[in-house]
């Protein structure tokens, strides 16, 4: 059955009272009630897990909080962002375990966690992410003692052959970090000089607030030229290994090459992170 929280009954209770009232009333007056009735959305009755309402889901406002109480629920909340603009990417298709839902305004989605998850410690699932005009791809969800331990993924729309897309997304902490492509001998492209005639490379979107999108794209790739890509860690904090749970994800029109992880390990403020060697994606050392 449906439940309903105690405030949720009161205003149950209000409604049918106002119901018994209503052949008692006049025109006006029932003009103004059903204002009121409409206002008794089902939105607002809570749902057992994995049993949103698509008119519930696609009017989620996620927020950490919210997430935090959701997951103790038994759902799972992820983001879907545009790679280039930061935007959230609404009306996207996204399952997991056999259960689908669409990406809401605010590019969030929350899904039933798999039951058979358990309680392991180390757990790695698939979502599936599906939007028009975007690459189609499968989402790796990791989970540490049962937790998401990441749930934003910034998509890059489709890429014409010769493109490639490096999208970089983090957590709250450092609040400041910077991508970072060197063609050797040629140009580097970050916040200091964000774009370069050579290849039409440039940095789309600069992000100094925390999470990112952090994206460069290459208009014109050279396949025989070699480049690197790094993350800079603007504020010096000394803990972007251990706290900024970095993700570097690379694009070409083939779709998601690859997904980079920061190292919880890593020290100090730069994590070298691939390089692009005559079209060959090589992990940095």
């Amino acid at each position: 059955m449906i439940k309903l929280h105690s405030y949720m009954r009161l205003r149950f209770a209000f409604m049918l009272t106002l119901l018994s009232l209503y052949p008692l009333i006049s025109t006006a007056q029932k003009g103004v009630f059903d204002e009121m009735y409409d206002s008794f959305d089902e939105d607002e009755v809570e749902q057992p897990p994995g049993q949103l309402t698509q008119r519930a889901t696609s009017r989620l406002r996620c927020t950490a909080s919210d997430d935090a109480v959701a997951e103790l629920d038994g759902l799972i909340t992820l983001y879907f962002l545009d790679a280039k603009t930061g935007q959230a990417i609404q009306g996207a298709t996204v399952t997991l375990d056999r259960q689908s839902a669409k990406t809401s305004a605010g590019g969030c989605v929350r899904l039933p966690k798999p039951t058979r998850m358990g309680d392991l410690m180390d757990t790695k699932l698939t979502a599936h992410f599906k939007a028009k005009g975007y690459i189609t791809f499968d989402a790796q969800l990791h989970f540490m003692s049962g937790t998401l331990f990441f749930n934003r993924f910034s998509v890059s729309k489709q890429l014409t052959p010769g493109r490639l897309r490096v999208v970089l997304d983090w957590a709250d902490a450092p609040r400041d970090l910077d991508a970072h492509l060197v063609r050797e001998g040629m140009y580097h492209i970050s916040y200091r000089k964000m774009r370069s005639y050579q290849d039409r490379a440039g940095l789309d979107r600069d992000d100094r607030d925390g999470y990112g999108p952090e994206t460069i794209t290459i208009e014109k790739l050279d396949p025989t030229a070699t480049y690197r890509f790094y993350v800079q860690d603007y504020t010096r904090s000394g803990s972007m290994g251990e706290k900024s749970k970095a993700h570097v994800r690379v694009y070409t029109e083939r779709g998601l090459e690859q997904t980079f992880t920061i190292p919880r390990s890593l020290r100090g403020d730069r994590w070298a992170v691939f390089e692009l060697r005559k079209g060959q994606l090589i992990p940095a050392r």
